[in-house]
């Protein structure tokens, strides 16, 4: 049996907190997918398949991740499909524009590397995962 996986949406500048996010994905039982080695596809395509096989589709709102319009196109792709979403953003009062505004309820943690918010994002990850179990059963 495959371990289920969580897709991160994150902007390149944010790449330092995805280590985090790693530690929180291997402590909640899920793999890290946060790109794709589909040389042959187009990019859109690879990383529709990667968020249509993931179990939770997690995004780091940051200001310059809001921005991007990758991030912003994965976001979009996840809630059309379904996904369970676990938006992370560190900044309480940071002003959601569209797609985001539609996001379920954003979990406020600090954003720093060297696993200090890890244990927090665990336990909202399996709560997601819990949540969204039928996904994974299909």
């Amino acid at each position: 049996m495959t371990t289920p996986a969580l897709f991160l949406s994150h902007a390149r500048a944010d790449a330092h907190l995805v280590i985090d996010v790693r530690l929180a994905a291997r402590a909640a039982g899920l793999r890290l997918s946060t790109d794709f080695a589909r040389q042959s596809e187009p990019v859109a395509v690879a990383l529709a398949q990667l968020i249509a096989e993931c179990a939770i589709f997690a995004v780091l709102l940051t200001p310059g991740s809001m921005h991007r319009p990758w991030v912003r196109w994965e976001v979009t792709h996840a809630l059309r499909i379904g996904k369970p979403v676990a938006p992370i953003a560190d900044d309480p009062g940071l002003l959601l524009p569209p797609p985001f505004d539609r996001l379920p309820r954003v979990t406020h943690l600090p954003l720093r590397p060297a696993g200090l918010l890890a244990a927090r994002l665990a336990e909202r990850l399996v709560t997601a995962l819990a949540a969204g179990e039928g996904a994974l059963n299909r």
